[in-house]
């Protein structure tokens, strides 16, 4: 993580106004979950169970307004990660087109256009979900953990405590399971590229196809990689 935050700094520190309104959404959308827990106690007890009038008329009320700021720093989020997304990947097309363009023949000859077509586009394709969706869901689990862990040790700091022990227990199998995604999104990256090859093949000689008759082979050579993409992407 700490190498992607370096590779893409200078990109990402262009958009800081854009990443500040979306820590905004984020806080907002923190502070209404923590919200939404804290005012069930007084739903049940004041609401339901004591039938106090006046709660009858603030709780409806404060559960709209939760809700509304939950509702609002979702779309902050939603609105400005995209723009910053899709900015950050047009301008990481050019950059990465530039360069290949600029290559030696002896490593354009040496890479296949198939490879490198999917570097254009599906590689920068994951970058735009890095910026638009994971970096922002990480930000937000995290803080959303926090403000909660820290309202259960509010309520209960022995019951806070167990649940504390526990939780390192549940998060060790997921930062494996996340270092086995990882190999598998690097072999799906591979296997989009066989993909595009076998199809820039295909598409740049279809004339010898034709002449050879070969085009069953050519389909059997296609499908074989194409599954094996898929097989890769159901692992992931």
């Amino acid at each position: 993580m700490t190498k992607i935050f370096k590779r893409y700094w200078p990109y990402l520190k262009e958009y800081k106004f854009y990443y500040f309104i979306v820590l905004i959404g984020i806080l907002l959308t923190v502070a209404a979950t923590a919200a939404t827990a804290q005012i069930m106690k007084p739903l049940m007890d004041d609401m339901f169970i004591a039938r106090d009038p006046d709660m009858l008329l603030y709780i409806p009320l404060m559960l709209v307004a939760i809700y509304f700021a939950k509702s609002l720093g979702r779309y902050l989020q939603s609105v400005y990660m995209n723009y910053i997304g899709l900015s950050m990947v047009t301008r990481l097309r050019e950059v990465l087109l530039e360069k290949i363009l600029y290559l030696d023949m002896k490593m354009l000859y040496a890479n296949r256009s198939g490879e490198m077509i999917s570097r254009v586009t599906n590689d920068i394709g994951r970058v735009q979900y890095f910026v638009s969706n994971m970096l922002p869901e990480l930000v937000r689990e995290v803080l959303t953990v926090v403000g909660l862990v820290a309202y259960v040790i509010y309520l209960s700091p022995e019951l806070s405590f167990y649940a504390l022990v526990v939780l390192p227990l549940v998060i060790y199998p997921l930062v494996l399971i996340a270092k086995r995604l990882k190999k598998l999104s690097h072999r799906s990256q591979e296997k989009s590229a066989d993909v595009m090859t076998r199809l820039t093949e295909v598409f740049n000689n279809n004339e010898i196809i034709k002449a050879h008759a070969t085009e069953k082979f050519e389909l059997k050579r296609f499908s074989s990689e194409n599954w094996r993409f898929f097989k890769i992407n159901m692992k992931g």
